[in-house]
């Protein structure tokens, strides 16, 4: 019989099995505070506040690296192609 480890959520409060907590490198046990769908939340509501912030800050990213973005979009056409004919055109993911 194996013995579930609990933590609670710092947000709703409620006692989880530590499957359901992310990782977190720099906390003492290793998992971030709040349960997965608490932390989904969070995120959802701190994009929703900072939103014109966070999309200025991506636009002037991509303007200052055009050929990072060209390549990123090349490797996406190349794995869409991939799921939808199993093949690629070209083989050179790189």
């Amino acid at each position: 019989m194996e013995t579930q480890i609990l933590k609670q959520c710092r947000k709703c409060g409620q006692d989880k099995s530590i499957l359901q907590f992310r990782k977190q490198s720099a906390a003492k046990d290793g998992l971030k505070p709040y349960c997965t769908p608490c932390d989904d939340q969070i995120a959802k509501d701190r994009y929703n506040a900072n939103k014109i912030q966070i999309t200025s800050k991506i636009r002037e990213w991509q303007k200052k690296n055009p050929k990072k973005i060209k390549k990123y979009r090349w490797r996406w056409k190349i794995k869409q192609e991939i799921k939808e004919n199993n093949e690629p055109k070209e083989a050179n993911l790189n």
